[in-house]
């Protein structure tokens, strides 16, 4: 081979080299797809916060921890991400639940929320609010003081939200 060969083929690939640095981009992309599925579980064996699953179930939450006497409402910010209301009272006590079209945490039809009320001192008589239907299995709607009584959040349908209180026998 000739030098003039040489340094044509030289010229040539520094050429293509430029043209395809240049002109078409140079650079080849990959590309990498990934599905990922939404599947209503979290890694891992110990979880201490409040959580949120697919599916409509919620698990966790805080204390909300009040006092008063007489008559009170729980509003629906009251209860929000909470597990356990903690009540306080001086007497004899009636509270009444948020009205469903406030607690926009329990969203959709069948979505439900679960806490429990703890009486510190004196019983309290529990009430349903505005659309928020306070069902027991019997007539009674009182959680004794010094136990807990479960407290069921299951939005209806309707919009309305259905409270099944399950309390305790004071035994």
């Amino acid at each position: 081979m000739n030098t003039k060969n040489i340094f044509s083929s030289i010229i040539i690939s520094v050429v293509v080299v430029f043209l395809n640095n240049t002109i078409f981009g140079g650079k080849t992309e990959t590309v990498i797809e990934r599905t990922v599925e939404q599947l209503g579980v979290a890694a891992g064996p110990t979880h201490t916060e409040y959580q949120e699953f697919l599916d409509n179930v919620v698990i966790g939450g805080e204390v909300f921890a009040t006092s008063s006497i007489g008559a009170v409402t729980y509003t629906a910010a009251n209860l929000y991400k909470k597990s356990l209301i903690q009540h306080t009272a001086a007497s004899a006590l009636t509270a009444t639940l948020p009205a469903s079209s406030t607690i926009g945490w329990i969203p959709k039809a069948g979505d439900k929320a679960v806490m429990f009320l703890h009486p510190i001192t004196t019983g309290i008589t529990l009430a349903g609010g505005t659309g928020t239907e306070l069902n027991t299995a019997s007539s009674t709607k009182f959680a004794v003081a010094g136990q807990l009584a479960r407290l069921e959040f299951v939005r209806k349908t309707n919009t309305d939200i259905e409270v099944f209180m399950t309390a305790s026998s004071g035994n």
